[in-house]
């Protein structure tokens, strides 16, 4: 029997007779014909994001032309050609156009999309950075594809700091409460839906300080009015060897008339330890305060004082009345003077009592400062 063609076909029989019976033809049948179903293999491996552009084959029993589409999925295709522009599950069909008996058909192939690996550097700056002062941690998610989205979380060793959104790739940490001394500092980064979590290199951040002290028994001197004194202060580096910041110092306390003198005033960035000289010099007229016994001046005064109203009546005695006249009332006057000093008047003669100031020093570095206290006696 020759082929039927496809469709709906009616078939009949012809009997052609035979010695005792004529020709005949049977009632109509429909009979249908199909086309064949074409098998059709259709696979695609995994791939990772970030992959190159790759192409598809489908293959069929079938000669009819096969085109490929997108179901689902971050892909794209352009005749067989097939380029990710995500990470996750991608479904494609394959299509093929009927012939030759056969059918047209389809398949579809699945295949994973695995997330991309992103770069991520980690930088801290200052480093090294000063006590109080803010460390500021910038972290850096890239990748050629697109940019990674997400968060980062910022550790020191073990222990977490802090974490913060990325913004354009870039996510930034300051820390204030770093303890002096070395760190290792790390950046996590937590990854989205085209890119995996990824740690960032270990950097090392310095925590420096400096220390301000007094020069061993220097802290307290005793020095007369027009003299010197001289104070010693060690400054050294803390965390480190050399200063991160340069040092200013300042002195409060000091009495006016007073001059101090830091030498050196300030102490430049990256010095090592080194000592502060701070010299006052005292004026020579330095407020003391005095004090006198009660009516110490009065014998004299009193004296002259009983022998006017006799030199008043021998005034006119002669030379000898007049000079003992001029003799007593300067006496007079002197005693009067002195009982005003010893009143608290203008100066005096009496007994110095020594004034003792308390003299605070600062140092100064950015916004960390620190202060040590020393005596100063005027005798």
């Amino acid at each position: 029997m020759t082929s039927l063609p496809l469709g709906v076909d009616s078939l009949y029989a012809v009997y052609l007779g035979d010695a005792n019976f004529t020709t005949s033809t049977s009632n109509t049948v429909p009979y249908t014909v199909s086309p064949i179903v074409p098998i059709i293999t259709f696979t695609v491996p995994n791939h990772t994001y970030g992959d190159a552009p790759f192409t598809v084959a489908a293959t069929s029993n079938s000669s009819g032309a096969i085109t490929y589409s997108v179901v689902s999925g971050h892909a794209t295709i352009s005749g067989s050609a097939v380029t990710l522009t995500g990470a996750g599950s991608v479904t494609l069909l394959a299509s093929q156009i009927a012939a030759g008996g056969y059918a047209s058909g389809t398949n579809t192939a699945i295949f994973t999309v695995s997330k991309a690996l992103p770069a991520l550097v980690l930088a801290g700056s200052p480093n090294p950075a000063l006590s109080q002062s803010a460390a500021t941690f910038t972290a850096t998610a890239s990748s050629s594809l697109t940019t990674p989205t997400g968060s980062v979380t910022f550790s020191d060793g073990s222990t977490p700091l802090g974490s913060a959104s990325l913004n354009a790739g870039i996510a930034s940490l300051s820390i204030t409460t770093l303890a002096v001394g070395s760190h290792s500092i790390t950046a996590l980064y937590s990854g989205d839906s085209n890119f995996t979590s990824v740690t960032s290199t270990a950097v090392g951040e310095t925590i420096e300080d400096f220390t301000l002290t007094t020069s061993g028994s220097g802290s307290s001197q005793s020095v007369q009015p027009g003299g010197t004194a001289t104070f010693m202060f060690p400054v050294s580096p803390s965390g480190g060897t050399t200063l991160p910041m340069a040092v200013s110092f300042s002195a409060t306390g000091v009495p006016t008339g007073f001059t101090p003198i830091f030498s050196p005033q300030t102490i430049a960035s990256g010095s090592g330890a080194t000592t502060v000289t701070l010299t006052i010099q005292v004026p020579l007229k330095a407020m003391m305060e005095k004090t006198r016994q009660p009516g110490s001046d009065l014998p004299l005064l009193s004296f002259a004082m009983l022998l006017l109203p006799y030199l008043v009546r021998k005034k006119r005695s002669g030379i000898w009345a007049s000079r003992l006249a001029a003799v007593l009332l300067t006496m007079t006057g002197i005693g009067a003077t002195i009982l005003l000093i010893g009143c608290g008047g203008i100066g005096g003669v009496g007994t110095l009592q020594p004034q003792t100031y308390t003299i605070t020093v600062t140092g100064t570095s950015g916004a960390l400062t620190h202060s040590t206290a020393v005596t100063l006696t005027v005798e």
